[in-house]
């Protein structure tokens, strides 16, 4: 990743580049970068970088830098983007984009001895004195041979699965939208009238009342119910007796009595004289 922006000069030529890193993807690929302002957002312009001669999977282009109207200094970004069609309509999902920085400022010309010097020529007169430098020191040992093969193949692979991560971001928005149109059908549903419950309470009142008075009213029932019972009684008597007498009368009248004439002149029956007590045993 790009720390620091690249410093160039307005109408210096400069590359926008992109690298596979995967050696063992043999896709053919297609590269294109769109290059902003990235105070503004505007975009500048629209390239397609080519596979180099040299190495297929690193893509290239040269771009001429634009002006500096502000005459401040102007950042400029490189968005490069694999594609796998020629018509860029399909993104690679194995490939991430990749940016590149650059900031356009005008050097003001470095007055030496009466002369005029850029900043491209201070710099190559430093390069210079540091190469000549740099020639007289002890030459250090060869380094092992590292397996960047082998590294960039790695990442590669890691680069990959952290693209096929979902970067899509919750949307709340629908479930909030459904939620009001709910609470808009709530609010659209008439509010009852108030129900009258007067009567039912009446109602219940003369229940309650009734119920006080129930001991009494079984009584008044009870008192009713065995004098009704003792009138029932009595007139069963009476039509019993009517009929009883009836009955009796009826077999009487059915009867003949005789009576003998001896018995209606019997003899009087002297009374029985009663002896005088004995008192002796009292003696």
């Amino acid at each position: 990743m790009q720390v620091h922006p690249a410093q160039i000069s307005p109408a210096e030529a400069f590359d926008i580049f992109y690298f596979i890193r995967n050696h063992t993807d043999a896709t053919t690929y297609y590269v294109r970068a769109l290059v902003y302002d990235v105070r503004t957002g505007e975009l500048l312009t629209t390239v397609s970088l080519s596979p180099s001669a040299t190495n297929a999977r690193l893509f290239i282009t040269t771009l001429q830098a634009p002006a500096d109207p502000v005459g401040i200094g102007r950042n400029i970004v490189a968005i490069a983007t694999v594609y796998t069609d020629s018509s860029f309509s399909t993104k690679s999902p194995d490939y991430e984009e990749q940016e590149q920085y650059f900031l356009i400022r005008a050097v003001s010309p470095l007055a030496i001895g009466g002369g005029g010097v850029d900043m491209r020529q201070m710099r190559e007169l430093v390069e210079d004195a540091l190469d000549a430098r740099l020639e007289k020191l002890p030459k250090p040992e060869k380094l092992p041979e590292m397996p960047f093969e082998a590294v960039f193949g790695a990442i590669g692979a890691v680069q990959r699965e952290v693209n096929r991560i979902p970067k899509e971001h919750f949307d709340p928005a629908p479930i909030i939208e459904e939620i009001r149109m709910v609470g808009e059908k709530v609010d659209a549903i008439p509010v009852p009238d108030v129900v009258d419950l007067s009567p039912v309470f009446s109602r219940l009142d003369r229940v309650a009342a009734t119920l006080d008075g129930l001991p009494k009213i079984l009584s008044d029932a009870g008192r009713t119910l065995v004098a009704a019972q003792a009138h029932s009684l009595k007139q069963a008597a009476d039509t019993i007796i009517i009929h009883a007498k009836s009955g009796i009368e009826e077999m009487m009248g059915k009867q003949e009595l005789i009576v003998p004439l001896s018995s209606l002149f019997k003899p009087e029956v002297e009374p029985k004289k009663e002896k005088s007590p004995d008192l002796n045993h009292l003696m």
